[in-house]
């Protein structure tokens, strides 16, 4: 369900679900397809789409293709980003190894 409903200055649409708070952008296309596409995205991440933080339905296609982009909240438990290959324990260092 829906909890709440933004046009934005530009005159973009943005929603947010109702029990997590998950942006959906929807922009100036047609709501029915993008909300059609968010139901797709919803199916193939199956459990994972409870963590869904924000979802762009908004993108242009390409090649003819529909496309959307999201970023998931981050998990309790555990790291929540992968060590930059730039830092001082990069890789090539190897786990026991220092700098």
């Amino acid at each position: 369900p829906l909890g709440e409903v933004h046009v934005e200055p530009d005159g973009d649409l943005v929603l947010y679900t109702a029990v997590r708070g998950t942006q959906l952008r929807i922009g100036r296309g047609p709501v029915d397809a993008a909300l059609e596409r968010y139901d797709a995205l919803r199916v193939a991440l199956g459990e994972r789409s409870d963590r869904l933080a924000r979802v762009a339905l908004d993108a242009a296609p390409r090649d003819g293709e529909a496309w959307v982009a999201a970023s998931f909240l981050a998990i309790s438990s555990g790291p929540t980003h992968a060590p930059d290959a730039a830092s001082p324990r990069s890789a090539d260092a190897g786990p026991n190894r220092s700098n």
